[in-house]
């Protein structure tokens, strides 16, 4: 398939599905986040929040379009989707700080991820997977900026 080794595509494979349930319980936290933050900086947390989630869903589709692409078949269930991602849940924290700062460590989980998979691709020669994650990873560098930036 796509000219890539048949070891090579299962293990891309297996990376994308990680990638794929992580960003799922990322978007879905952003979007928890979203509906209870509360306080003074509320309209400002609630509205980066938003376009945080959008974005991550919209990537989370990607990464299964890819995995289709690879002639795999991801696997869409919530119990899929908590097995393999290597981010977990948790209550909602009390306040817009601690929102931050949980959103921040798991993005900055998502980007040391998506970089041992950007090599893994590299090494399997499948440079579409490769240049895939990449684009992905900025956009968590991206939204890691904007929360850093927003804890001053």
């Amino acid at each position: 398939m796509l000219g890539l080794d048949p070891t090579a595509l299962t293990t891309n494979i297996t990376i994308l599905q990680a990638l794929l349930a992580s960003e799922y319980v990322l978007a879905t936290k952003t979007r928890n986040f979203h509906w209870n933050v509360k306080g003074p900086t509320f309209m400002m947390l609630h509205e980066m929040f938003g376009e945080m989630y959008t974005a991550l869903n919209d990537q989370a589709d990607d990464i299964a379009e890819r995995i289709r692409q690879l002639d795999g078949c991801p696997e869409g269930t919530l119990e899929a989707f908590k097995r393999d991602s290597f981010l977990g849940e948790e209550p909602c924290p009390c306040n817009g700080d601690q929102m931050i700062k949980c959103l921040i460590d798991d993005s900055d989980r998502m980007v040391e991820q998506m970089r041992i998979a950007i090599k893994t691709a590299e090494e399997n020669k499948d440079f579409g997977t490769m240049d895939l994650i990449t684009k992905w990873m900025e956009l968590h560098e991206k939204q890691l900026y904007f929360l850093r930036s927003t804890c001053g």
